[in-house]
């Protein structure tokens, strides 16, 4: 069940430029995808920025991956209620599977090119959570997780800057205690800018100690091939 933030950005780009702004029709749409946007560099910068995307508390999106989450969990229930042997379980989590199935799925209309990771588990599109960290939090508590399970993974990626003190000690605090109180499900923070990991990636030796968060477990970034850590 991963992937949800892909597929709720791809139908709420469909929605946004096909069906409210006209801006392309679906066969338009459907060439750009088949060629994986060559020729259509324009037109796919257009879908990846200007598509309202998943993790920024916007409501008409928030309900798409909701929907999309009841129709996940009713299916797997469904297949349990069948009488099958052993059980089926739900289970939005990612660990690394986010890019094994991206290097198989085709282009999508969020902007995203074939082969490129999927999103992982149910967290927001890589850098497609503009507005924050606690609107991506919000986003994810309106999805109902009563249908949930097996494992699941929120890897919420987090500037220094904004925990830094004490008073970000208590921001963090007061979000992760929002965010439970929520009906939040799992949590796991990553403490890091890019422009550490550039220079960690630029000179390893100088940072074997750097531990990342990936999805599930930690790792250190420089066991981690170029994949992963991009």
């Amino acid at each position: 069940g991963t992937g949800l933030a892909t597929a709720t950005d791809s139908l709420a780009a469909i929605k946004k430029f096909v069906y409210d702004e006209k801006i392309f029709t679906l066969r338009q749409l459907k060439e750009m995808l088949d060629a994986n946007f060559e020729g259509y560099e324009k037109e796919r910068l257009l879908l990846q920025n200007q598509t309202p995307c998943f993790g920024n508390g916007n409501k008409e999106t928030d309900d798409m991956a909701r929907q999309i989450y009841d129709w996940y969990f009713d299916s797997v229930d469904r297949l349990n209620r069948q009488g099958i042997k052993g059980i089926v379980l739900a289970c939005p989590y990612s660990y690394t599977s986010q890019l094994l199935i991206g290097e198989v799925t085709p282009a999508t209309p969020n902007g995203r090119k074939a082969g490129e990771a999927i999103s992982n588990s149910i967290t927001p599109s890589a850098g497609r959570d503009v507005k924050g960290p606690t609107n991506t939090l919000n986003s994810i508590t309106e999805l109902d997780f009563r249908g949930l399970t097996g494992a699941i993974t929120v890897n919420l990626k987090l500037n220094p800057t904004l925990v830094k003190g004490k008073q970000g000690t208590e921001n963090i605090k007061a979000m992760i205690k929002a965010y439970f109180k929520n009906k939040g499900v799992q949590l796991q923070l990553n403490f890091v800018n890019e422009e550490m990991l550039r220079e960690a990636q630029r000179n390893p030796q100088e940072h074997s100690n750097l531990i990342v968060r990936v999805g599930g477990y930690c790792e250190y970034f420089n066991n981690l091939d170029r994949e992963l850590q991009e």
